[in-house]
């Protein structure tokens, strides 16, 4: 499964319409042999198809290929009973048909709802454009899968605390043939990756402080090779690709990508056959946009790989100009962390238009995982959010901080002391408040939990070395409702980022428009019972903040009643009895409603990545830099975009109708069945197959250039 967006820390965020494009690739469940690339074919899910599957997943999937009437003519595919399989003669007109014409014609009519393999459908598919016959989408779709086996094998994430070794082969790919120019070099490349006097913001240093150490980016255990492929062509498997106009199936970048995977192992066979593909990841560094531009990503990466099959484990990330050599920290940081099944960092979203609140899929910019914005790469960086670092099993949380907000004792005031996330990975605060799961350190009870994550950031000489001034000492609040449990996140699993605390008086502000201001309290009300809790951010120094959590039965508190002299802070607010205004005869205005919580997701189905890190001297703070004008200084906010509407779902029949025309007109239209038209008969190739799933995340992050 690949998804794709922009590069990271050149989102915009305040487009909360901006979402990930996911496709998907099966892949055959036969072990292809070393020197063989395994068989693949991508396809289309309708979104109930896709929605239970991850990468890793074996399935059987009813795949539909549509041939428009004039392709169809060109097969002499429009006499009806052939294709219902009731006639044996031959007409006159099939006769006319070339050798390659009637081996594709019967391809056709045999694998009609018949079972066949990936490779089997490899072969007509390749029968087809060999003829220059085309079909709907270029791409065969399927509206229905079964999960024969769910994925379980658990790929670099930490748990209890054993360290993780990250092993990979990253090839700088250039191209020959067309001209094609490139700044960026091997040297250039060791900088960016490892550690290094040059480059601060390095991939190698980013694991050992953001993991606390727990997971490593070695240089022996990632060989860097520099390989020319030429600049069109053919591949063996038969990728027809063009590196500088892109798109040589006259549909997407899926040929290109997978060429220049399928030459580099060739190359890694005839150059290096001690490195086995199957037992490292693979990241493919070129500049997809060098002559032109042509694609619209930072990166591409599977979702969750396998550790004991890592044959499908890749990276693509795009360099973006020929003259640039710029390896992006946080685009190469986010599709790693999506090989290891991080899905995206989130955040709630405003929509004034409809007085509600949402989720914006890249709007947390405090972590690789969403947008970040970082000022100088090469000089600083952020570390994943709290919630991410939970669900990889970096942090986990304080003595006494995972708790169950049911079972706290209303109206009394519990403090918890939060180190700051850069000096242990002990380090948050995990309320949940879900009525029908309620465990807590069961890594086996259900996955989906309602929870919160409380954390404290502060800016330190290496984590979080790149936090900007008005997000610096701050407590940080995601929703996220999956449990820790060594199993790779769903892309729709984003952490949500609901809201910034702080202890200062006046509030601060937050410097991008769409960020919430910041507050003293959070309130969350219970889905299911009466009343809820609160989080107040109490003081703070520069290593660790303290947060009073409080659980109320009423959100305010009733003149006339005991509960304005009872002694007690009913309503969590702070004050207690007449210090109250809620208990003053003056009542005051009714306060804002809490924002509500985001709809839970629907269970997962069943079964289906420390010493402290190294301390750089710290240098006299900078003066000021200058911000890139990545968005209009001082210019009025633009109103939020509403919602997309939902797109509407492909036809769940495999029915295709075609009009009947008289003789002598032109050949009948073949549609589905929401064209209009007169009864017909099915035209369709409805292959069932067992085959292997491999779900390739392609994270794609684009940069504005």
């Amino acid at each position: 499964m690949f998804i794709s967006h922009p590069h990271p820390n050149e989102l915009e965020p305040a487009d909360p319409t901006l979402r990930s494009t996911i496709s998907w690739t099966l892949v055959d469940t036969r072990p292809a042999a070393a020197d063989t690339p395994p068989e693949f074919l991508n396809v289309t899910f309708g979104e109930k198809g896709a929605s239970p599957l991850q990468s890793g997943d074996v399935v059987v999937a009813r795949l539909t290929l549509t041939i428009p009437a004039k392709e169809a003519a060109k097969l002499d595919l429009m006499n009806t009973s052939d294709i219902i399989g009731t006639s044996s003669k031959k007409s006159s007109r099939r006769r006319q048909l070339s050798d390659r014409h009637e081996t594709a014609r019967r391809m056709v009519l045999d694998f009609h709802n018949t079972r066949r393999s990936v490779r089997e459908l490899i072969s007509l598919r390749d029968a087809l454009g060999a003829l220059g016959i085309s079909y709907v989408g270029q791409q065969m779709k399927s509206e229905t899968t079964t999960v024969i086996e769910k994925v379980s094998e658990k790929d670099l994430f930490v748990i209890d605390g054993v360290q993780q070794s990250m092993s990979s082969i990253v090839f700088l790919v250039k191209v020959s043939g067309c001209g094609m120019t490139t700044k960026m070099t091997l040297p250039r490349v060791e900088d960016w990756l490892f550690i290094n006097p040059r480059i601060y913001g390095n991939l190698e240093r980013w694991y050992k402080v953001c993991t606390y150490d727990q997971v490593t980016y070695k240089r022996e255990a990632n060989p860097i090779f520099e390989v020319t492929m030429p600049c069109k062509g053919t591949t063996p498997n038969n990728l027809t690709f063009d590196f500088q106009t892109g798109y040589a199936n006259k549909k997407n970048m899926d040929n290109e990508i997978h060429a220049m995977a399928e030459m580099s192992q060739s190359w890694l066979l005839t150059n290096r056959p001690d490195l086995q593909w199957n037992k490292h990841r693979k990241m493919f560094l070129f500049p997809f946009n060098w002559d032109s531009f042509i694609v619209g990503w930072g990166g591409l990466a599977t979702m969750g790989c396998k550790s004991y099959d890592l044959n499908w484990c890749y990276t693509w990330i795009n360099l973006g100009q020929k003259d640039v050599d710029v390896l992006n920290l946080a685009t190469t940081v986010q599709e790693l962390n999506h090989n290891i099944g991080l899905a995206h960092s989130s955040n709630l979203y405003y929509y004034s238009s409809s007085n509600t609140w949402g989720k914006n899929e890249y709007g947390d910019n405090v972590c690789p995982m969403g947008g970040p914005y970082v000022w100088n790469y090469e000089q600083a960086f952020v570390c994943t959010n709290a919630a991410q670092s939970y669900k990889a099993g970096w942090a986990k949380p304080i003595p006494g901080g995972h708790i169950d907000a049911y079972n706290l004792v209303p109206e009394v005031t519990q403090r918890f002391t939060l180190p700051s996330t850069s000096l242990s990975k002990n380090n948050i605060l995990r309320i949940i408040y879900d009525r029908s799961n309620r465990e807590i350190d069961n890594i086996s009870a259900p996955v989906v939990q309602d929870a919160i994550i409380v954390s404290y950031r502060v800016r330190q000489q290496e984590f979080d070395s790149g936090l900007e001034d008005d997000k610096n000492r701050r407590v940080w609040i995601h929703q996220y409702n999956h449990r820790f449990n060594g199993q790779p996140a769903r892309v729709e699993d984003t952490t949500i980022m609901i809201a910034v605390l702080s202890d200062e008086t006046p509030l601060p502000s937050i410097q991008k428009p769409w960020w919430q201001k910041a507050n003293r309290t959070f309130t969350q009300m219970f889905p299911a019972a009466v009343g809820g809790f609160t989080v107040t951010m109490t003081s703070k120094t520069e290593t660790q903040a303290t947060v009073a959590v409080c659980r109320f039965l009423n959100k305010v508190e009733t003149r006339g009643d005991s509960s304005c002299s009872d002694g007690r802070d009913n309503d969590c607010d702070g004050l207690v009895d007449m210090d109250d205004t809620d208990c003053r005869e003056s009542p005051p205005p009714s306060p804002p409603l809490p924002r509500p919580p985001l709809p839970r997701p629907p269970p997962p189905p069943p079964p289906l990545p420390s010493p402290p890190p190294v301390r750089m001297p710290r240098q006299a703070p900078p003066p000021p830099r200058p911000r890139w004008p990545r968005y209009p200084p001082d210019s009025p906010l633009r109103p939020p975009r509403p919602p997309r509407p939902p797109r509407p779902s492909p036809p769940r029949s495999t029915t295709i109708k075609r009009d009947d025309a008289a003789d002598g007109e032109a050949p009948p239209s073949w549609e589905l069945p929401s064209s209009t038209g007169s009864a017909a008969h099915c035209h369709t190739c409805c292959c069932v197959m067992s085959i292997f799933l491999a779900a390739v995340l392609c994270a794609v992050l684009q940069w504005r250039q």
